[in-house]
């Protein structure tokens, strides 16, 4: 008995129940983040909101274009513990839409071609910054219409217009707007900017030189000094 009682309070045997703990833990938390179960019972509501309900009961923050899902008013979900990818297949039945999963991301686009198919020409391209990273979820719409789609994870995407050298307008948060034109049989490349305060204002003063202070307090130079 005693000697159990060493081994207990022993630093090999707290090691063994930290490292126990640390294992029970960490399995605790990859259920949590991939096996997270859904239960919703919602009647003639939007689309938005289904999938707001769904990004309320898990861990993953829902993106979509928003003029996309509010075509679908009247969804009508029923479902009792499942599993959040069943959630989101029941939800978005029958829209013509899919979901894609991205790290902690679930970003919601057209299925196909298919889904949404009508007359005119299949335009495809991809969205980058100008560092060459890709921008999922960002927004091409055809210019001066409601018509649109977002990118993928990998910033691709497929959009369908009436004609060859119609104007697009990409958009993406944090970035400044991008119009291109429609090119039939080639593959777009979009490079978006993003969008830059103007902190670095014109200073003027009766001579010499000054700084104007940032947002965060810290003294950032101008671009020029104007002596009157």
């Amino acid at each position: 008995m005693k000697k159990n009682l060493l081994f207990e309070f022993s630093p090999i045997a707290k090691c063994v129940k930290f490292s126990c703990f640390m294992f029970i833990l960490l399995v605790g938390f990859s259920y949590g983040g991939y096996g997270q179960n859904i239960t919703l019972n919602m009647k003639n509501k939007s689309l938005d909101q289904v999938l707001r309900a769904i990004e309320a009961q898990s861990s993953y923050k829902v993106l979509f274009n928003v003029k996309q899902v509010n075509a679908y008013k009247n969804v009508t979900i029923d479902v009792k513990n499942v599993k959040l990818e069943e959630a989101l297949e029941t939800c978005l039945e029958g829209t013509g839409l899919k979901y894609i999963l991205q790290g902690k991301t679930i970003v919601i686009t057209l299925a196909d071609k298919k889904a949404s198919k009508m007359d005119g020409i299949e335009i495809k391209g991809v969205v980058r910054d100008k560092s060459g990273e890709v921008l999922p979820g960002a927004t091409i719409m055809i210019k001066n219409t409601t018509a649109g789609v977002t990118t993928d994870v990998d910033g691709v995407f497929t959009i369908i217009v009436p004609k060859a050298g119609v104007t697009l307008k990409a958009t993406f948060v944090g970035y400044k707007p991008k119009e291109f034109i429609a090119e039939d049989g080639k593959e777009i490349v979009v490079v978006m900017e993003e969008e830059v305060n103007e902190l670095n204002e014109v200073v003027a003063i009766g001579y010499g030189t000054a700084q104007k202070k940032g947002f965060d307090g810290e003294r950032v130079p101008y671009r020029r000094t104007i002596a009157f």
